[in-house]
């Protein structure tokens, strides 16, 4: 089924997902397969929703109003399981002008989906790349496309004139080096690429103890125990990230407080995206220190601000899944009937993981009780400071104004 892309809400630029069956790359990391070891896309009902003549569910109000899809979150559409469903639908697909936001390490049929879609321009192919040694490669991705035939894939599709992003997702230094890492930068330059998505090798510790015993061999022990180490398993992309800036590389990381141009192309592409905290990041950046408000945040982040705060049933669902205890402790939340309420109460709320009390380069204004200071609508003030305190989560009222 299509689905609403609710876990990557104000990060990714997609309002939809499509999911195939398990994949076969086997990646030894692979959220996906580790949380449900079997999928199976339901293609005739996919075919449905896309033909489907009446408006009913957040999800057809999406289609209708042309959000990007992601293909796909949870599997390859180009694994040896899912490439002739990802043909099928791209015949589908012609149908809608959805843009489409294509996750892949390669694999099968791309050729034949290319056709399919009738070489249809507004898609980003974001095509992931975690080692360039193959010996690794083979350890941890072990029926997956090799590094090389990906780069190849990477140049094809920018001479076809498509938008291509690499990620490096998730890294962890024992696969990708400084060195290689270097040596990674200069073959996208040679492509023209230079966005990069990274993210962490994370694994949880209760996950781990459900491995399979051929999911265990697949790890060195020290890669386990790097990866499941809430305290250290940022260290390493956080270190990387300054030195990925330097090669000129606009760069994606979840609450990394630095400006990006990363989401510039997209927005060319896309005639629809929806909204991300970089805009917002990026704003402050050019503003410089000071005080911000939700409506800075609002106004900064939504261009179609009729759609964003039109009531919308189900909506709920995006503070449900991004936090279910802090949408049950709070009664507030319950009575979220649009996008803009949902961002508000993630705003405030920094249990939620998009809230920007979470991101370094923000603190929360409090008083001499140490209670959030609130606008006249009820929101709380963050001051802006580059990051330079990142260790910092408030800041009292009485210090700004010294």
């Amino acid at each position: 089924m299509i689905q609403n892309f609710i876990g990557e809400f104000m990060f990714h630029p997609a309002a939809l997902e499509v999911s195939g069956n398990t994949c076969s790359h086997n990646c030894c990391y692979c959220f996906a397969n580790i949380r449900k070891s079997k999928r199976v896309m339901d293609l005739k009902a996919i075919i449905k929703q896309i033909n489907k003549p009446v408006v009913k569910t957040l999800t057809d109000v999406l289609l209708k109003e042309g959000y990007p899809i992601c293909m796909s979150n949870k599997s390859d559409p180009f694994s040896k399981t899912n490439y002739l469903s990802t043909i099928a639908l791209g015949h589908e697909f012609t149908k809608i002008n959805n843009p489409l936001f294509i996750q892949t390490k390669g694999g099968w049929g791309i050729d034949e989906f290319l056709k399919a879609i009738n070489y249809k321009k507004n898609i980003i192919w974001y095509i992931t790349i975690t080692t360039i040694n193959e010996n690794i490669r083979k350890r941890i991705e072990p029926c997956a496309p090799t590094s090389q035939e990906r780069f190849k894939l990477a140049k094809k599709l920018k001479e076809l004139g498509y938008h291509v992003i690499f990620a490096i997702n998730p890294i962890y230094e024992g696969w990708m080096p400084e060195n290689d890492l270097k040596k990674f930068c200069e073959l996208s330059k040679e492509i023209g690429i230079n966005e990069i998505c990274v993210e962490a090798l994370h694994l949880n510790k209760r996950e781990v103890l459900t491995f399979s015993e051929k999911r265990k061999q697949s790890f060195l022990p020290e890669e386990i125990e790097y990866a499941s180490n809430k305290k250290t398993f940022q260290n390493y992309v956080k270190k990387i990230i300054p030195l990925l800036i330097k090669e000129n590389m606009q760069i994606m990381k979840l609450g990394m407080p630095y400006k990006s141009d990363f989401f510039n192309p997209i927005k060319k592409v896309f005639k629809n995206i929806m909204p991300n905290q970089y805009e917002f990041i990026n704003f402050a950046n050019k503003k410089g220190a000071g005080i911000y408000s939700f409506d800075d945040f609002y106004n900064c982040t939504v261009d179609n601000k009729s759609f964003f705060e039109r009531k919308i049933k189900a909506i709920n669902a995006y503070l449900v899944k991004a936090n279910i205890h802090a949408w049950s402790e709070d009664n507030e939340a319950k009575q979220c009937f649009s996008f803009k309420d949902v961002m508000r109460k993630q705003w405030n709320n920094n249990k939620y993981p998009q809230s920007l009390r979470r991101n370094q380069a923000f603190r929360t204004i409090v008083n001499d009780s140490l209670e959030p200071i609130k606008d006249n609508n009820g929101n709380i003030l963050l001051y802006f400071d580059y990051g330079i305190y990142p260790t910092e989560r408030i800041i009292k009222q009485q210090k700004i104004q010294k």
